[in-house]
C-alpha cells in the first residue's frame, strides 16, 4: 500500500504544480495587460499636455458665423412611427446583449486566494 501512497501522493503534487503553474500564467497575463493599460494612459496623458500646451500658445482659430436655421417643419405621422420603431428596436437589441464573462468572477477570486496565499506566507 506504501507505493500507491506514494503514488497519489506523487500525483497530488504535479496536479498542484500545474494548478500553480497555471495561476502563475494567469497573474502574468493580468501583469501584462495592467502593464499595457499603464503604458497607454501615460502616452494619454503626454498627449493631452502636449494638446493643452499647443492651445495655450495658439489662438483658437476664428469660427464663421453660424448660418441661420430654418423653422423646422412639423414631423409627420410617417416619420414620427418610423422613429418610434427604430426606438424600439434600440430597446430589444439593448435587452439582447451578452451576460458579463463568468470568467471576470473566476480571476476575481484566483487573485483574492492568490492574496491570501501570500498573506500566509508573510
Amino acid at each position: 500500500a506504501e507505493p500507491d501512497a506514494r503514488e497519489a501522493l506523487r500525483q497530488k503534487l504535479a496536479e498542484r504544480d500545474r494548478a500553480r503553474a497555471a495561476l502563475v500564467e494567469v497573474v502574468q497575463e493580468e501583469d501584462q495587460r495592467i502593464a499595457q493599460l499603464r503604458e497607454k494612459r501615460a502616452q494619454d496623458r503626454e498627449m493631452r499636455r502636449k494638446e493643452h500646451e499647443a492651445a495655450q500658445t495658439q489662438p483658437p482659430p476664428a469660427q464663421p458665423p453660424k448660418p441661420r436655421r430654418r423653422r423646422r417643419k412639423p414631423v409627420s405621422d410617417v416619420e414620427d412611427a418610423r422613429r418610434q420603431e427604430k426606438e424600439r428596436t434600440a430597446a430589444e437589441e439593448a435587452e439582447k446583449a451578452p451576460p458579463p464573462d463568468p470568467r471576470d468572477a473566476e480571476r476575481r477570486e484566483l487573485w483574492k486566494e492568490l492574496g491570501e496565499h501570500e498573506a500566509a506566507q508573510t
